[in-house]
């Protein structure tokens, strides 16, 4: 607590026991401001700026006794006390014997500490069994807004590619959304993103799992993607060629090159957003090099 540790920082004096009793009166029992109080009993603050500005009356309550509080240490048994004005307005109370203080959902003594760390990663781990699965996953993914569908399609395709870690920021550019925060947000509010420990855990799909959904299109699109940007393989090229021309494989052992363009003009009239350019000029280089091998 800052106001225990200030005052062993700076070893302060004690006052006259009259002195003493004077204070606390005036502290616990007036609204004299602080400053007003200090310049009182000739008292010089410790300074309160910082990267977080401690106010005068918590500086000012380092000279001053804790009052007793309602209650009992739940920890250990002490007399609870209020260490300063704010305290006493926000029913914060302290046990001086072993730190823990209450509301106990803000307390930061070690033991609340840990048993916080301990429950949340109870409940990580009730919710990762619990929602990590396709069905919930087939149907959390149905109700996200274009933007975080693109972000959470980015990602399955990053984390089925290899065993490497995956950063938001490849699932970003490969998404093509402006910026992080919103749709990743949402990934974590369907349970599609768990947060663990300043990582990222995936509820992950394939473009298997919607087959034949509206949402198919969008499962396929860093695929599309990936080959437009230069980082898709000739597996993920094909993989993908396959969903927009199921006859992809025929097409590509014969040597009728009319066929194929005709079977890619029609899978760019029914897909536009994947029978791209990138994805027709790639299809004619795979096609060119299969039958030279």
């Amino acid at each position: 607590m800052f106001h225990r540790q200030a005052q062993q920082e700076l070893e302060l004096e004690p006052l006259e026991p009259h002195l003493q009793a004077e204070l606390d009166r005036y502290y616990w029992e007036s609204d004299e401001p602080a400053e007003m109080l200090a310049a009182r009993f000739d008292i010089e603050l410790p300074p309160g700026n910082g990267p977080r500005r401690v106010p005068a009356g918590t500086r000012l309550a380092e000279y001053v006794t804790p009052l007793d509080a309602p209650g009992a240490c739940t920890r250990c048994g002490t007399q609870l006390v209020f260490l300063s004005r704010a305290d006493r307005r926000d029913d914060r109370r302290s046990c001086m014997f072993c730190g823990h203080s209450e509301p106990e959902a803000t307390c930061n003594c070690d033991r609340c500490t840990t048993e916080r760390a301990e429950r949340a990663a109870s409940r990580h781990h009730f919710w990762r069994q619990r929602l990590c699965k396709t069905d919930f996953a087939r149907f959390a993914v149905d109700d996200l807004d274009p933007e975080a569908a693109s972000l959470y399609w980015a990602l399955c395709y990053l984390t089925a590619r290899d065993d490497r870690p995956v950063s938001w920021e490849d699932a970003r550019t490969l998404s093509g959304v402006r910026s992080l925060d919103a749709p990743a947000e949402r990934l974590v509010r369907s349970h599609l993103v768990f947060l663990r420990d300043g990582r990222f855990e995936l509820n992950p799909l394939t473009p298997a799992a919607m087959r034949g959904t509206r949402g198919e299109d969008a499962a396929w699109r860093p695929y599309a993607a990936a080959v437009q940007h230069g980082r898709g393989n000739d597996d993920e090229l094909l993989q993908l060629l396959e969903y927009l021309v199921p006859d992809i494989r025929t097409l590509l052992a014969g040597a009728d090159d009319r066929a194929l363009e005709a079977a890619l003009d029609h899978a760019m009239m029914a897909h536009p957003d994947l029978a791209t350019r990138a994805v027709r000029e790639a299809t004619r280089r795979y096609a060119a090099e299969a039958r030279r091998a």
